[in-house]
This record gives structure tokens, sequence and C-alpha cells, in this order.
């Protein structure tokens, strides 16, 4: 099986990419890698598989799943009614500015399968700032400072961590 590296670039301005996803098609991105990490949530409906490193989850409303930087990975959905996600990529080099930390910097957010309480309320925190950070985003054109206010959101999402 062929991999494929992704060159990410961040959109203008901003210090991150966000892409929406509201097709009721089929669809599937091949396996493939890049620098950024990659944060996929749900807003409604499902994905039916995301391949990361071996690893294969279904992903459905609410669901935070987060790739690692340069972590193989894929996704495929069916066809599907009222179906909604959002994937934000945040370069490396934003992280490791804004995280004070020599070593490789990986991140342990699925939250698919998760049951401890304190990292539930830790999910519900993050499912806010994404929120927040997508409603910035579709309103950026009403915002001439909007990349000031993304760039503070994500780093409010460093510190999370």
């Amino acid at each position: 099986m062929e991999y494929k590296y992704e060159l990410v670039q961040a959109d203008n301005h901003f210090p991150l990419k966000i892409i929406a996803h509201s097709s009721n098609e089929p669809a599937y991105i091949p396996r493939h890698w890049h620098d950024s990490i990659e944060i996929s949530y749900v807003l409604s409906g499902r994905i039916d598989n995301i391949y990361i490193d071996g690893m294969n989850y279904t992903s459905k409303e609410g669901d935070i799943v987060l790739i690692n930087s340069n972590a193989i990975h894929s996704f495929s959905v069916a066809k599907g009614q009222g179906r909604q996600a959002i994937t934000v990529l945040i370069p490396s080099g934003f992280i490791r500015e804004n995280i004070k930390d020599s070593n490789p910097i990986l991140f342990d957010c699925i939250s698919i399968f998760e049951t401890n309480e304190q990292r539930l309320q830790h999910f519900e925190e993050l499912r806010d700032l994404l929120n927040t950070l997508f409603v910035a985003y579709l309103n950026q054109h009403n915002d001439p400072l909007v990349h000031i206010h993304l760039t503070s959101l994500l780093i409010d999402w460093c510190t999370f961590y």
C-alpha cells in the first residue's frame, strides 16, 4: 500500500487550516501523513472509519479524534444525510512555539472510548473551544480581526494540554 505525504499550508493570515465537511455523498481520503496536528470533530452524523497507525475508529456526533504529527491516517464515510464535521490542522511549528517542551509532542486525545470523568470534562471544554473556533472561522468575513481571535483560541488550546 502506498502512502502520500501531504503538505499542509495554513489559511491566509491564520495559524491553522480549517476544513468544513458537509457532503451527503460517500468519501474516501487515502492513507497519508503530514507534520500538522489534525483534529477531527463530528458535528452531526458519523465518520464510518478513521484509520490511524494501524487502529480503526468509528466517530459519531460529538466525537473528537486528534491525529498526531506524522501519523499515517485515512478517512472513509458512506452515503448519509445531515453529516457535518470539521477538520482542524495545526502546524507542528505553532505547537512547538507555544508549548515549551523539548520532547516530541504527542497528544492522547480520542474521545470515543473515554470513561474517565476528568478527561470527559476536558473533552467538553475542547468541544466548546472547537465550536467557538468554527463559528469564528465561518464569520471571518464579518470580523477584520478574526486572525487574532483564531490565534488566541489556538493558544488557549495549546495551554489546555
